[in-house]
């Protein structure tokens, strides 16, 4: 790879493993560049997982390449024991193992977000496994600049689905939530809380929300909003005791995780993350 080049043309250049699954060839035909400033016209129309700054070609090569190689394992320092874990990339199964869940996790949240006509909800990781289901909000960000809307919404969104979300499911809510935080900073928290307590009630496995962000950028603030880390910790108040359980982990524990795994099917996978520009 060129050292100056953003954004691989063939977005499975910038692929570890399965390159040719049709859930990276949705992602690539639909989430395109769009942008015709100068800055980014020469992008223009190529998929963004094909950037070298994607948080989908991240977390797709990281836990792809995991459950390729039934390594699953490696990541317990971080997320717990996890028995036979079975795993959806935005909602899709990617292995036949997984094919059950995909069907239940879609059934549920598109029983809701179909009511909308919008996008529907897309947990960039689910792993469930003997007695947990696991949802995992993957943020990455550039290189040492701030976020500024890690889990923001749509400015209409919030308001389309607040009584689904507050009033007419369970939830695993405070009696009285935040209306500022849930339509602003934290909307996307929300939602993925919601889903993530639904669908483990429904296959009776322990909920459990986790945010994987950048620990380069977690605490740095712009002058506009505080951190990741405020806005988290805001949330975190948000959550009824014992209806949820939620975490913050990092990218860099778990590229320590699997730098310390000497499984040879992982190493593309070590030497990618030891040398990722976001890391």
């Amino acid at each position: 790879m060129k050292e100056n080049l953003k954004v691989h043309k063939d977005y499975k250049d910038n692929i570890l493993v399965d390159k040719d699954s049709p859930i990276l060839a949705m992602k690539a035909n639909r989430d395109r560049y769009t942008d015709s400033s100068p800055k980014m016209e020469k992008y223009l129309g190529l998929p963004q997982v094909g950037s070298i700054y994607s948080e989908d070609a991240l977390t797709w090569n990281v836990f792809r390449t995991l459950e390729f190689n039934k390594s699953f394992s490696v990541l317990e320092p971080v997320l717990g024991e996890l028995k036979n874990p079975r795993t959806l990339y935005w909602t899709y199964a990617a292995s036949p193992e997984a094919a059950d869940l995909q069907f239940i996790v879609g059934d549920a949240i598109r029983q809701i977000d179909g009511r909308f006509g919008r996008q529907i909800t897309e947990p960039d990781i689910i792993i469930a496994t003997d007695d947990r289901f696991i949802l995992i909000e993957a943020k990455l960000g550039r290189p040492n600049v701030a976020p500024s809307h890690l889990w923001a919404g749509s400015v209409d969104g919030p308001a389309l689905r607040a009584s689904y979300y507050f009033i007419k499911n369970p939830h695993p809510f405070v009696a009285k939530h935040d209306e500022k935080l849930y339509a602003g900073a934290c909307y996307q928290l929300y939602r993925m809380a919601f889903y993530c307590h639904l669908v483990g009630s429904k296959l009776k496995l322990h909920p459990e929300l986790v945010s994987l962000a950048n620990e380069k950028t977690w605490t740095m603030h712009k002058p506009s909003h505080g951190s990741a880390q405020d806005s988290w910790g805001l949330f975190q108040k948000e959550i009824a005791p014992g209806k949820l359980d939620i975490r913050a982990c990092f990218w860099q524990q778990i590229r320590t995780c699997i730098q310390q795994n000497k499984k040879p099917g992982l190493a593309p996978l070590r030497e990618r993350l030891e040398n990722h520009i976001c890391l």
